[in-house]
């Protein structure tokens, strides 16, 4: 019986095991780029930006997705890099305020090129890179939107990446693109909605409990915060020791009120980071407080949820930034 059943099953295990290592090979061969970053969870410093010659590019690929956009790699004029999360990333390209302020300076006789450089879940940490990414492209202004909602995201991504990467034999599964996808998933839970609740009980727990516990522990709150401080702080100062001017967003929140209408909170520890450090920094460095610009307005039409905003939303933030920058550059072309 045994025999018979070894029989049947070794073509099943040869197949699937040929046909694992083809796509495997077939991923190296015809899409490095798929796997090319891809395990260093948006910790990659070259992930989704392409140069060649005196052209680049923001891609989507290892873990960063950039909305897709092309540019020259020297401009003419003025480069203005927005880096943040979802936030500044927009509701599409075109809408977001990155592009909103290009359009509103050059009406302003300023030759000015917007980048937008946000990507969706990226943290204090996993902005350091993006930072960077925008200084080799040559942006004098890098628009840094300060917001603190993604740092358990960065915390789970810098496991990931630390957690495989030497070539012990325990690691050696993970070096499979796969297999690193299927353990992914596990966490991801792309696939949980398929097992009964009593094995996900017993294997797991969400990313969202994790991050709703996470969240509820002063002391893990703490910790976050003072990680960001001192990330945003390391990163303020590598801008600025680059040459280029800087703005420090800051996000405001959007709640529902006792009376069910909405009510605006600003974020107070992001605050008095940005206070903090433009004073440290003197004139390079400023900062525009998302809850002092929409106090008093009609906050439905700027917000679409309690952080992410409308196009009406960006339209102000691009107002709002316009005349610091237009400022700025003209007291510059003085000296």
């Amino acid at each position: 019986m045994w025999h018979l059943i070894k029989r049947s099953l070794t073509p099943l295990v040869v197949g699937l095991t040929l046909l694992f290592v083809a796509v495997e090979v077939g991923i190296d061969l015809f899409a490095p780029t798929v796997k090319q970053g891809r395990f260093n969870y948006g910790y990659d410093h070259e992930a989704g930006l392409e140069i060649e010659g005196e052209q680049a590019a923001l891609v989507r690929s290892a873990g960063r997705r950039y909305r897709p956009q092309a540019f020259p790699l020297h401009p003419v004029g003025m480069r203005l890099a927005v880096v943040g999360d979802s936030v500044p990333r927009g509701n599409s390209l075109e809408s977001s305020y990155a592009k909103q302020l290009e359009r509103l300076l050059q009406q302003r006789g300023v030759a000015a090129h917007g980048v937008n450089a946000g990507v969706a879940g990226q943290g204090s940490r996993r902005l350091q890179p993006i930072v960077a990414q925008m200084l080799r492209i040559n942006s004098g202004w890098i628009i840094y939107h300060l917001n603190d909602s993604n740092e358990f995201e960065d915390e789970r991504e810098w496991k990931r990446a630390q957690q495989f990467q030497g070539w012990s034999p325990g690691n050696w599964l993970m070096k499979s693109f796969i297999i690193r996808r299927l353990y992914e998933a596990k966490t991801e839970q792309l696939y949980w909605k398929w097992l009964s609740p009593n094995l996900r009980a017993a294997n797991m727990v969400s990313d969202a409990d994790a991050e709703v516990r996470a969240a509820a522990d002063k002391e893990t709150v703490a910790r976050w915060h003072q990680r960001l401080a001192k990330v945003t702080t390391e990163t303020v100062e590598r801008t600025v020791q680059a040459g280029a001017q800087m703005v420090l967003v800051v996000q405001a929140i959007s709640r529902t009120g006792p009376d069910g209408g909405l009510q605006l909170e600003k974020i107070a520890h992001l605050e008095q980071l940005a206070q903090n450090l433009s004073l440290q920094q003197g004139g390079r460095v400023l900062s525009l407080s998302m809850y002092d610009l929409f106090a008093g307005q009609d906050l439905p039409a700027l917000f679409k949820d309690g952080t992410h905003l409308t196009n009406l939303g960006h339209t102000m933030l691009a107002e709002a930034l316009a005349p610091h920058v237009t400022h700025h550059t003209a007291v510059a072309a003085r000296y």
